[in-house]
């Protein structure tokens, strides 16, 4: 149910003819609607230089999101005498009109209807699809004004071969994502030599938990950087190209790096703690990487990736991803525990609850 920003009451239902839907608050007469709708009733010109306006906008306003809660930008709707104000929410794609508002955007001209099923929809099939607007626009990378999304991407498919998340937000495709990039060709140069060279780089930076703290304890974080096989080592690529760059992007360079750092030295300490007298080399991103993840999971729960099974794909939310994932960490970690597997299952919990505790950090100072 989406809630009023003002007054906090639920939102109703109100049809726009045979176009689609607004929410209307019954108290202050605000409104909201989604781009995808606006385009149909109001100017196309005027609603993509709107979205366009929010993309650049800079600080968020006071204002949370009828959807999501995450406060919304203010906007001047381009155009518009009077530099007429509106509230955008990027994540969500919706608009929030004050009483008024909503009437000086500019109509158009000849808005089309959609196919004639609509007209034998009831209120309630309404109130679903509506809703299922929401969920389709909320980490969306498209921006809808150029074009709309293709389905069977070669990122999509590797993402949904490999069982490995693909994140799609419009706030994670902007920016150089620079640090991910060295971290990535820093990790492959290294492994790489680890595998040609005659005795490799797992003893010296490998992550020994009987002797944790050589070097100053610097092998929490070299242990990073090696790993044990081709298929290790692409698998993490993989996961620090598509989780590392939405991070650095969304976070900022450095607060994605002081991320990283502390999910890996988590991760390292987690598996330390296990087994404190092992003297076997712990190597391997996954626990950094595990902090990523978790992060993204969380800002983006609702995000959906194809999983490929028996020959057919499964679109599965974020969410639901992480926990099975951490279901089949923590079986793992049993395993780990009576010494019946050698994948460090600590580590990426460790790592894990980094990203948790970041993201709670993060959401914390938002709401600030």
């Amino acid at each position: 149910m989406f809630n009023c920003p003002d007054c906090r009451v639920p939102l109703r239902l109100q049809k726009a003819g045979r176009l689609g839907v607004f929410w209307n608050c019954p108290r202050c007469e605000g409104r909201t609607a989604t781009f995808g709708l606006l385009r149909r009733v109001a100017d196309r010109a005027t609603v993509g230089a709107l979205w366009q306006a929010a993309r650049a906008a800079g600080e968020r306003g006071a204002r949370p999101c009828p959807a999501c809660d995450r406060r919304m930008h203010e906007v001047v709707v381009p155009g518009v005498p009077g530099d007429e104000l509106v509230d955008v929410c990027r994540a969500c794609h919706l608009v929030w009109f004050d009483p008024s508002e909503y009437e000086r955007l500019p109509e158009q001209e000849h808005a089309q209807a959609p196919p004639p099923l609509a007209d034998r929809l009831d209120e309630a099939d309404r109130r679903e699809l509506a809703l299922c607007e929401i969920a389709l626009q909320q980490g969306k990378a498209q921006d809808e004004e150029d074009c709309d999304p293709l389905p069977g991407t070669a990122r999509e498919w590797a993402g949904g071969v490999l069982g490995l998340p693909v994140v799609n937000d419009d706030r994670a495709d902007r920016g150089l994502p620079l640090a991910t990039w060295v971290l990535a060709a820093a990790a492959t140069v290294l492994s790489v030599i680890s595998f040609v060279s005659e005795d490799g780089l797992i003893p010296a930076l490998g992550l020994v938990p009987a002797e944790w703290l050589r070097y100053g304890g610097l092998t929490l974080l070299g242990s990073f950087f090696i790993h044990g096989g081709v298929l290790h080592l692409a698998v993490n690529l993989y996961c620090l190209l598509q989780c590392g760059h939405a991070v650095e992007v969304i976070e900022g360079r450095g607060r994605f790096l002081l991320l990283l750092v502390s999910a890996t030295v988590a991760g390292g300490l987690a598996h330390v703690a296990v087994d404190p007298s092992s003297t076997i080399p712990c190597v391997g991103a996954s626990g950094g990487l595990a902090g990523l993840f978790t992060f993204i999971v969380l800002e983006f729960p609702g995000t959906r990736i194809s999983v490929f099974i028996r020959g057919r794909f499964f679109k599965l939310p974020l969410a639901v991803i992480l926990v099975l994932w951490i279901l089949a960490e923590m079986r793992d970690l049993s395993f780990q525990i009576e010494g019946l597997t050698d994948i460090s299952a600590a580590a990426h919990l460790g790592g894990a609850l980094a990203g948790f505790l970041w993201w709670l950090l993060r959401r914390a100072g938002t709401r600030d």
